[in-house]
């Protein structure tokens, strides 16, 4: 069964979550700034606090903003079906803000504010997975 994982109420970090998920689970994130690389390395999906929400037209107040400098990307996705949605992700100097493998595919990302990267989104895919 599928369990519901809060950051930061049950773990500190988003990447410490992803770590302790199990397939399928689903990581709800705080409003607040994470400073860190993930890696999303199962299929899961990541909420953040405006999940849900259109990007387009909501107001960047109470948002779950992740930032790291990485040249691999802020959040690197190598598993196939992941959700991330309702996040802002920000600030890399380095490289992309979202990157996905070529290896994977059945990839769901929504909802996202992505700005003031070197690159917003750097999509690969296999192809093989429909989700």
């Amino acid at each position: 069964m599928a369990n519901e994982i809060l950051v930061p109420a049950d773990f500190p970090t988003i990447a410490a979550a992803i770590a302790a998920a199990s397939e399928f689970d689903t990581i709800q994130v705080a409003p607040g700034v994470y400073n860190e690389t993930l890696v999303v390395n199962k299929t899961i999906q990541l909420h953040g606090a405006q999940s849900g929400v259109d990007a387009r037209s909501r107001f960047p107040l109470a948002e779950s903003t992740i930032t790291s400098t990485n040249a691999s990307g802020v959040i690197q996705v190598v598993a196939d079906n992941v959700v991330i949605d309702g996040f802002t992700v920000q600030n890399n100097s380095a490289g992309p803000g979202i990157t996905t493998s070529p290896l994977f595919s059945g990839y769901w990302i929504f909802n996202n504010i992505i700005q003031n990267n070197v690159i917003g989104l750097y999509f690969n895919s296999s192809g093989l997975t429909f989700s």
